[in-house]
């Protein structure tokens, strides 16, 4: 049994960035379970801090379907998860993915392709299904579409700030989450440096949603080796729980199915860091590595 105090590693979804995840952390901190864990997150590949708008992204607007490489953020992610966690696990050290949609899905792609990264995986919506079909036969993608109109340059950060904070799309938000995700998220405009832009430019974002979702087969879900508990919200449409249900029931020593959290969509995370921070502690207070940590 390690005495190594375990680290928790934090990925977030597409379109949003690793300030999501204060809210949650903050509570997080108040537990006596988790003294001397240290909270990790980071931003992944075209969002946050690592926004890159170097590469002009290619729109159809047949489907509408984006060409950009963020079409292959799920596997860039991972691969940036990836050497995080190494860096983190130097040594034997514990570590514990926790993510949200893209970022679970990254997480335990991860986790599946090198097994044995991850003490322990709590994913919350990890964006799965079977692959989509190309052109020309791709359906209407809801998600590209409404994500290719949106807003994305304001003349100054209270502009940008007023304008969410007052958006119906993000009514349901905790406003803590919305100001974490405005910090992050909102970033000055490269061209204008009065104005502020989103970090992951809208057809950026898209191209995500055009990229596909994870899909294992069950010889692949088998090479999953921690202890794995998926989270979703009872209003969710990006998340079918007889699927994962199906996935525990195979391995039910690795995979456990919550639950759904009642009146929370695919964004619970945001809605709801209270629940989601308490749901994290309850899947933690199962591992040797926690309850060891916290008598040290």
């Amino acid at each position: 049994m390690s005495t190594l105090s375990p680290v928790l590693l934090f990925a977030h979804g597409a379109g949003f960035c690793k300030e999501i995840w204060d809210p949650i952390t903050r509570r997080l901190q108040r537990s006596s379970l988790l003294s001397g864990v240290d909270f990790v997150s980071v931003d992944l590949p075209f969002h946050g801090s690592n926004h890159d708008n170097s590469v002009a992204a290619q729109v159809d607007a047949d489907g509408p379907h984006v060409t950009h490489p963020a079409n292959n953020a799920i596997a860039m992610a991972s691969e940036a998860l990836l050497q995080e966690a190494q860096t983190l696990g130097y040594g034997g050290r514990p570590v514990v993915g926790i993510g949200h949609s893209m970022g679970a899905a990254a997480l335990w792609k991860t986790e599946v392709t090198n097994p044995g990264t991850f003490k322990a995986l709590v994913l919350f919506e990890p964006i799965y299904g079977p692959p989509m079909f190309r052109a020309p036969d791709r359906p209407y993608n809801f998600m590209a579409d409404v994500t290719l109109k949106r807003e994305w340059k304001w003349p100054s950060r209270e502009a940008a700030n007023s304008f969410f904070e007052n958006w119906k799309s993000f009514s349901s938000w905790d406003r803590e989450s919305l100001a974490s995700w405005l910090e992050g998220a909102i970033v000055p405009d490269e061209q204008d440096d009065k104005a502020v832009v989103l970090a992951c430019h809208p057809t950026i974002e898209a191209s995500i949603y055009c990229g596909g979702r994870m899909w294992l087969s069950p010889e692949e879900q088998a090479r999953t080796k921690c202890p794995t508990t998926f989270h979703s919200g009872s209003t969710t449409r990006l998340y079918r729980l007889e699927v994962f249900q199906e996935i525990a029931a195979r391995r039910p020593k690795t995979f456990k199915v919550h639950t759904p959290m009642a009146g929370k969509s695919h964004l619970m995370v945001l809605e709801d860091p209270e629940a989601c921070a308490n749901a994290i502690v309850s899947d933690l207070n199962a591992l040797d590595c926690f309850n060891t940590a916290a008598r040290l």
